[in-house]
């Protein structure tokens, strides 16, 4: 199967990336290391001393297409379905992620958000704030008349704070799962 240039661009830059960050430190060339430590002195000399590890990534690469030309023909994903879910299958954890490659990878989480999980998500938020919300508001009641007999008070405003708080940890329990099953997916 041809995947589009994006794609086995995309494809080969990731491949290079992930078999570069499985290394150990002991296995990486000199200026490899210094891009842990600097990465401006890096991308001067990478240039015209970087490890040539091209055998690797198209190795990595061609294990990629021959698992999306599977997605695409088996299972009737888009080539861009396809590439994200074999770019998560083939990540090579490493240690050696920087910030701003797990800042990158948050970014890439959520721009392949489909309408319908965001829709997920944000409902799940609403309501379970708003049952929070009234969870503390009915004990927050009960609590103040318990404590001085008036319906409003300082037990009435903590009980609704707690009562946010809960819902708010409700709201992360739910986009976790919902998270987690569209990763299986």
């Amino acid at each position: 199967m041809i995947f589009s240039p994006k794609t086995e661009e995309a494809m080969t830059r990731f491949a290079k990336e992930a078999i570069k960050n499985s290394l150990d430190k002991s296995e990486l060339s000199y200026f490899e290391r210094l891009e842990l430590k600097a990465k401006q002195l890096q991308e001067k000399t990478k240039k015209s001393f970087g490890t040539n590890r091209e055998e690797e990534t198209a190795e990595l690469t061609s294990y990629m297409r021959d698992y999306m030309e599977q997605l695409i023909n088996e299972e009737g994903l888009s080539e861009t379905d396809a590439f994200a879910k074999a770019k998560a299958v083939f990540q090579i954890d490493s240690s050696n992620h920087s910030e701003a490659e797990k800042k990158q990878e948050r970014l890439a989480y959520y721009e392949n958000l489909d309408p319908a999980t965001e829709e997920a998500i944000g409902l799940s938020y609403g309501s379970r704030m708003f049952l929070g919300t009234v969870i503390g508001a009915v004990l927050g009641i009960f609590g103040q008349i318990f404590y001085d007999g008036a319906i409003f008070g300082v037990v009435l405003w903590i009980m609704l704070g707690l009562g946010l708080l809960f819902g708010l940890g409700l709201g992360m329990a739910s986009h976790a799962k919902i998270s987690k099953s569209r990763i299986e997916r």
